[in-house]
């Protein structure tokens, strides 16, 4: 049994590490379910009450995170339209404007 773990370790240890984090991943998955014939009924009761929790967290967190998207979509968008309708002026400050926009030019309004 014994010699049968170290080979398994020295095959493990050849692995490329992606192979080796899917073997890993699939192990993790194997042993973390309940299994019907290893736990009682309230065991059973009790992960599958956990799992059902976290999926609905995973749920409300999501829900929450399309909320604050949309949120922040909005203010874009609000922004763009804003954009849109008002005036396009040149900025009125610095040197490198004042060379580009003389006085007198048709886009400074004084």
């Amino acid at each position: 049994m014994i010699a049968d773990f170290a080979w398994e370790s020295q095959l493990h240890r050849a692995l490329t590490w992606r192979a080796a984090a899917r073997e890993d991943f699939q192990r993790e998955r194997a042993t973390t379910g309940a299994a019907l014939g290893d736990a009682s009924l309230a065991a059973v009761g009790r992960a599958l009450a956990t799992r059902r929790t976290a999926a609905a967290d995973r749920r409300r967190s999501a829900r929450a995170a399309l909320a604050r998207a949309d949120a922040v979509s909005d203010k874009i968008h609000a922004e763009l339209r804003l954009r849109e309708r008002l005036p396009d002026h040149p900025p009125r400050t610095g040197p490198a404007t004042a060379a580009r926009y003389p006085t007198g030019s048709p886009t400074l309004t004084h």
